[in-house]
């Protein structure tokens, strides 16, 4: 029977202690090529952890605009190769003509950059224009209690040292959802797509709102930002610091902005 958790592998390593050496083995997180392919047209391939790949799809979609809401998608499937995985897409025929618009050729990794973007007027294009609605009170403490949470909420960080993860929390610090994946991008991806798909948070009823909370266990650079302010989360958390370009998007959309959310220590940007 294979008890190998999913998203890990298990590899033998020569484990050195000092002057000591002996043969071990170790958990290492899965990465594999993931392609995104919408009515039979592929868009992107990206480098993933192969969990929850249902999820980080209509994550991505929903984050990028390739969607604007659950209405416009028609089918989903998940097809494993020996190169790696292919998720198909089935979309309305206005959410292809949207894709076909805007289709890009990029690759994505797990520090992604301005993929596919080719002069600054496009690039300020491919914003949000969006304005949330975020929350009137402050809400470090909860993120504070949320964050401090997470490790136990983490099986392949906790075993592999090398996923990212993130979450939804109430404003009171209660975590209701986590993801995880080799790539900032796409744990946040995943969580967007695990809303949608459960009609939690800011996409149950396709509508900005102030429900809860995204908090990330990596930096908040400005794509983290769009993806929120795309999707209407109106507050976000990251255990790192921001970017100076996310600080300046989430005062311009009105997404409450938290960086370097460690132990007791809080920094509010926006």
């Amino acid at each position: 029977m294979n008890d190998t958790p999913a998203g890990l592998q298990r590899v033998a390593v020569q484990r050195h202690e000092g002057p000591q050496q002996r043969p071990d083995h170790d958990w290492v997180i899965d990465e594999v090529p993931v392609a995104l392919v919408y009515n039979g047209v592929s868009h992107v391939v990206m480098l993933a952890t192969p969990t929850a790949l249902d999820d980080l799809a209509m994550g991505f979609s929903l984050s990028e605009g390739l969607l604007q809401g659950l209405d416009e998608l028609r089918d989903l499937q998940v097809a494993h190769t020996a190169q790696g995985v292919s998720v198909h897409i089935e979309v309305s025929p206005r959410a292809f003509d949207r894709f076909k618009h805007r289709r890009r050729q990029l690759a994505g990794r797990t520090g992604c950059g301005l993929c596919g973007i080719d002069s600054l007027q496009a690039f300020e294009e491919a914003l949000p224009q969006r304005q949330v609605a975020a929350p009137g009170p402050d809400l470090s403490a909860a993120v504070r209690r949320a964050l401090q949470a997470l490790p136990a909420h983490q099986p392949l960080q906790a075993r592999s040292g090398a996923s990212h993860a993130a979450a939804w929390a109430t404003f009171g610090g209660e975590l209701a959802l986590v993801r995880e994946d080799v790539g900032r991008h796409n744990a946040l991806d995943k969580l967007i797509g695990a809303l949608a798909r459960t009609a939690q948070g800011p996409m149950a009823d396709g509508a900005p709102d102030a429900r809860g909370m995204v908090l990330v266990s990596s930096r908040a650079s400005h794509e983290m930002v769009s993806k929120c302010v795309r999707v209407g989360v109106g507050t976000l958390g990251a255990i790192s610091a921001p970017t100076s370009m996310a600080i300046t998007l989430a005062q311009r959309s009105g997404l409450r902005l938290y960086g370097f959310c460690r132990g007791d220590a809080v920094v509010a940007y926006a």
